[in-house]
């Protein structure tokens, strides 16, 4: 995700704003990435897996 970012940032003075735009777009999806299995491991460790009827913490 910080690799992301850094490609991104390096770029702007050197690509065209479509390809920032892309570049950009790969970070961000990085970032939704990292949250989904952060909260994804929260309810491994909390053994919460088969919980029912309970919505996500979001």
């Amino acid at each position: 995700m910080n690799y992301a970012y850094q490609v991104y940032e390096e770029h702007i003075a050197i690509v065209p704003r479509s390809v920032l735009h892309a570049m950009y777009g790969r970070y961000e999806h990085s970032l939704t990435e990292l949250n989904w299995l952060k909260r994804l491991y929260e309810d491994v460790s909390a053994r919460k897996l088969n919980d029912i009827g309970k919505p996500l913490d979001l």
